[in-house]
C-alpha cells in the first residue's frame, strides 16, 4: 500500500489562496496511482473558529477534483454544514475517481478553547474500504482519547489516517500519542498536520507515518512538504495473528461498539 502526507502551511481562511501550494506540492511529489494520501485538518483555512468560514465554498468537491486529477486517495479536513445547518469540523474521503466515499465528523471537540461552541460534534466513526484495506479517518483533538482508535480497531480499521492542527507547543505530545495509538492498536498511523502560523497559535510540522511496532517511516520537520511510504499490508495482518493481543481484550470492560459506518 502506497502512503503520503502532504504537510501545508495554508493561507489564514483563505481556501482560494492555499489551493495553489497544495496542487503544486502533489505535482512535485508525482504520487503513484491509488496511494492513500492525507492531509491536515482545515487544510485550506487553518484551524478557525469562523464556521461560516470554515464551511463556505465547494470544498468536498475541490478534494475530489484533485483527487481525480493525480488518481489518488485523498482524505483532506474541512468545515462543512450539515443537513440541519450545524457546522461541523470534517475529514471527507475521494476515491481517485474523483467520487466522495465518506465522511467523518469530528467526536472531540477542543473544548479547552471552546470548538464546541462553534462546531457540533460528530456521533459515529467510520471506517472505509480502500483498496482492500480498511480505513479511519479522524481528527486532532480526537489522538487523545484512545478508545476512539480502539472502537475503530474493534470495527475492522488497519489504517488510521488522522489530520490535525497541532500547536507547536506540545508537539512532543503528538509524536508520542500518534505512535502509542499505532503500536496499542497493531495498525498503521498516517499523522498529518500543518505547519506555519495560523492566528494566535505556532504549528511546527512534525507530520509523521508509523508502523504497527511504532517505526517511524518518514517524519517532516517545519517545512510544508510530501512525505511518502510504502508498506506490505499482509505484513501488518502477519503481526496481528502472531502476536495476537487485540484478540485478549475483555469485552466485559467494554460499553457497546459506538456507531460504525462503513464505506
Amino acid at each position: 500500500m502506497r502512503l503520503s502526507i502532504l504537510q501545508n502551511d495554508p493561507v489564514w481562511e483563505d481556501k482560494s489562496a492555499s489551493r495553489p501550494a497544495i496542487e503544486s506540492a502533489l505535482r512535485s511529489a508525482a504520487l503513484l496511482p491509488r496511494t492513500l494520501c492525507v492531509l491536515p485538518e482545515m487544510c485550506e483555512t487553518g484551524f478557525t473558529y469562523r464556521a461560516d468560514t470554515a464551511a463556505a465554498g465547494d470544498s468536498v468537491d475541490w478534494f475530489c477534483s484533485i483527487a481525480r486529477s493525480f488518481g489518488i486517495w485523498v482524505v483532506a479536513g474541512a468545515g462543512e454544514r450539515d443537513s440541519e445547518g450545524r457546522a461541523r469540523n470534517s475529514a471527507f474521503v475521494c476515491s481517485p475517481e474523483g467520487e466522495l466515499v465518506a465522511r467523518y465528523r469530528k467526536v472531540q471537540l477542543f473544548t479547552p478553547t471552546g470548538e464546541n461552541r462553534w462546531y457540533d460534534a460528530g456521533d459515529e466513526l467510520v471506517v472505509v474500504d480502500i483498496d482492500g484495506v480498511k480505513v479511519a479517518p479522524l481528527l486532532c483533538y480526537d489522538l487523545r482519547f484512545p478508545e476512539l482508535f480502539r472502537a475503530a480497531t474493534r470495527a475492522g480499521a488497519e489504517v488510521f489516517a488522522l489530520g490535525a492542527c497541532w500547536p507547536a507547543v506540545r508537539l512532543h505530545h503528538w509524536t508520542a500519542l500518534a505512535r502509542a495509538r499505532a503500536i496499542e492498536n497493531q495498525a498503521l498511523m498516517l499523522a498529518a498536520t500543518r505547519t506555519g502560523q495560523e492566528a494566535k497559535v505556532r504549528c511546527a510540522g512534525g507530520s509523521l507515518i508509523v508502523d504497527w511496532q511504532g517505526t517511524v517511516l518518514a517524519e517532516a520537520d517545519e517545512r510544508p512538504q510530501v512525505l511518502c511510504a510504502e508498506v506490505d499490508v499482509d505484513a501488518l495482518r502477519a503481526w496481528r495473528r502472531d502476536f495476537p493481543i487485540l484478540a485478549d481484550m475483555r469485552e466485559t470492560f467494554f460499553s457497546d461498539l459506538p456507531h460504525v459506518r462503513y464505506s
